[in-house]
């Protein structure tokens, strides 16, 4: 059953530069697999370690969003995949330079008076 999935530019980046492709598939869980299968680098921004929908990975079928893999893609079907977009660098982000703490304290000159 072929199944037309569209990915975000993020995406089709490590998939040749394709933004649609098609692709085989009954269930959202088989056409996430194929995808993974044909270009890895896809699957395992999509998918986590246990074949599972990454949190911050929105999946539709046509406009309904779906998080189980059972969801049924009959033929012609459309699947979007959207990658959300986050900012900013906190301190979990970056490790400490080595011999430094991740937290500095900073210690104001007393005012002069």
């Amino acid at each position: 059953m072929p199944v037309s999935v569209r990915l975000p530019t993020i995406l089709g980046d490590h998939a040749g530069g394709a933004r649609t492709l098609e692709l085989e598939g009954g269930t959202i869980g088989d056409v996430l697999r194929a995808l993974d299968d044909r270009f890895p680098a896809v699957g395992r921004r999509v998918l986590d370690e246990q074949g599972r929908i990454r949190r911050h990975v929105h999946v539709y079928v046509g406009d309904e969003r779906v998080r189980s893999l059972t969801e049924a893609t009959p033929s012609g079907t459309e699947v979007t995949i959207m990658a959300a977009i986050s900012g900013g660098m906190g301190l979990a982000a970056a490790p400490p330079q080595a011999g430094r703490s991740a937290v500095t304290t900073q210690t104001a000159a007393p005012r002069p008076t």
